[in-house]
């Protein structure tokens, strides 16, 4: 099945906030919640042996039953008004996060698997201080966060490495600008948003550029991709496509 946070309106009993689709005939599966449709993706994960999904909706962290829609546990999450929920859940252990801008900042969840198989959560903290990441999905990098800080459209984010079980922040480069993070290994490919990509290897001390070179000519909102060694980039310009494979 293909499951998509559509935002679909429906009576009760045949809501289509989330919508799980067939992929052999395109028939639609179960379609469950009112919840209103957000940019970020949902995930499948499993909490203890139980295999669900988690998606950030446009004002709430949920978790459901992949076959069924079933919600498991809800949290609020975003705010009302011109605002954006586009960073995709992403967990530590069995702590889950979801990061937006707008004053909403980190949010910390405790996931548990119970007795009967059902899993559940627990709020642990909330902070707007940590990371509040506009469009970004944090890089989980040996149990901490990296991501983007603040907004693009009334600043310049900062790029911040977090410790999310201490709340507090190890290093941050100012000015760094909305990017999109894609991590191979150890090494992260940073593409911020006025057509740089930097290459660098970021640890708990510092980001450590390795290289940097001018790859788009027009300002980059969308995030980038790396397929089979290579990286897509789409500016206000066109797309670019950079080979990254070796000759060996």
């Amino acid at each position: 099945m293909i499951i998509s946070i559509v935002g679909g309106r429906g009576e009760p009993g045949d809501e289509g906030g989330i919508v799980a689709v067939r992929i052999n005939d395109g028939s639609v599966a179960w379609s469950a919640t009112d919840e209103k449709a957000g940019y970020s993706a949902p995930q499948v994960m499993n909490i203890g042996e139980t295999r669900v999904v988690v998606a950030v909706t446009r004002l709430g962290l949920l978790c459901f039953e992949p076959h069924t829609g079933k919600v498991h546990f809800r949290f609020s999450f975003g705010t009302t008004g011109p605002t954006v929920n586009a960073a995709t859940p992403v967990v530590i252990g069995s702590t889950l996060f979801a990061s937006s801008s707008y004053g909403v900042g980190l949010l910390a969840v405790e996931t548990f698997e119970k007795n009967d198989g059902s899993v559940d959560a627990e709020e642990k903290w909330r902070s707007d201080d940590l990371l509040s990441s506009q469009f970004t999905t944090p890089l989980v990098m040996d149990q901490l966060l990296l991501g983007p800080h603040g907004r693009h459209d009334i600043g310049s984010p900062s790029l911040r490495m977090v410790d999310c079980a201490q709340k507090r922040v190890l290093w941050e480069e100012d000015g760094f600008g909305a990017c999109g993070l894609i991590r191979v290994q150890d090494t992260v490919l940073a593409v911020r948003s006025r057509g740089e990509l930097v290459v660098a290897k970021p640890d708990k001390t510092g980001f450590h550029s390795m290289s940097r070179a001018q790859i788009a000519t027009g300002e980059v909102l969308a995030l980038p991709a790396l397929s089979d060694g290579r990286l897509l980039v789409r500016d206000s310009a066109g797309l670019v496509c950079l080979d990254l494979r070796s000759d060996d």
